[in-house]
């Protein structure tokens, strides 16, 4: 986006935050370019309906993304991944997991 007066002027009443939370910066970039801030209010009051249940997912190569994702964020090393296939930790620098052949 270019800046101009406008975006200075609302930029500076938001106020600029920083902060070293994966999950957070995860969230921020989720819902500021993919998803409005009320589809995520939904699945907040979905989840607080079933706390505490035991939840089905019914795609599980989607579920091994998904818990893929949540182990990648827990990493103390942005150049490291879990292969959602056998959960071997491998570089993210172009290699491949050498367990299984993913990349």
């Amino acid at each position: 986006m270019k800046e101009n007066k406008n975006t200075t002027v609302l930029r500076n009443m938001s106020g600029s935050k920083k902060d070293k939370d994966k999950i957070i910066g995860f969230l921020y970039y989720l819902v500021r370019d993919y998803l409005k801030p009320s589809e995520i209010e939904q699945i907040m009051r979905e989840m607080i309906k079933i706390e505490g249940e035991e939840m089905v997912f019914t795609n599980g190569f989607l579920y091994d993304y998904c818990k893929n994702i949540k182990e990648r964020l827990k990493l103390n090393n942005y150049e490291e991944f879990l292969c959602p296939y056998c959960g071997v930790t491998y570089g993210g620098d172009g290699s491949f997991c050498t367990k299984c052949n993913f990349s």
